[in-house]
C-alpha cells in the first residue's frame, strides 16, 4: 500500500511478462502430448485426456488381438507359404526411391563434401 504508483505498475508489468512466458513453456509442453493423444484443437481437460487414454488403449488391445491371431495362423507352414506367396513385391523398374530413401539420399548429399573441378596444370604467365 505504501509503494507508489510508478513502482506498482512495474511490478505489474514484470509479473504479466511472468505470466506470459510461463503459458508459453506450459504450451510448449503439453503440445508434444496433445499431438500424441488428439487433443491439439480440444480443452485439455482430465475427462478429454482419460477418453483419449481409453481410445488408445482399446486400438492397441484390439493390434494386440490381431498380432496374436496372424502368429497362431502363420504357425502353420502351409499357411505361411500362402501368406508370403501373396505378398505383392514391388518390381524392380520401379519410378524412384521410396520417401525412405530420398530422406538417405538427402542427408549423404548434405554430408558430401562440395564438389570442386580440378585445376588444369601448368605454368602460370
Amino acid at each position: 500500500a505504501n509503494l507508489p504508483e510508478a513502482r506498482l505498475a512495474h511490478y505489474n508489468r514484470v509479473l504479466k511478462e511472468q505470466l506470459a512466458a510461463l503459458q508459453q513453456e506450459l504450451g510448449d509442453c503439453t503440445a508434444h502430448f496433445r499431438a500424441g493423444v488428439g487433443l491439439v484443437h480440444r480443452e485439455l481437460t482430465p475427462a478429454a485426456v482419460d477418453a483419449a487414454l481409453d481410445r488408445d488403449i482399446r486400438d492397441l488391445q484390439q493390434a494386440s488381438r490381431q498380432i496374436e491371431q496372424d502368429i497362431t495362423g502363420l504357425s502353420n507352414p502351409s499357411t505361411r507359404r500362402n501368406a508370403i506367396a501373396g505378398i505383392d513385391l514391388a518390381e524392380d523398374d520401379d519410378d524412384g526411391p521410396d520417401a525412405f530413401e530420398a530422406m538417405l539420399l538427402m542427408e549423404a548429399m548434405a554430408s558430401a563434401p562440395a564438389f570442386r573441378p580440378a585445376r588444369k596444370k601448368g605454368r602460370r604467365r
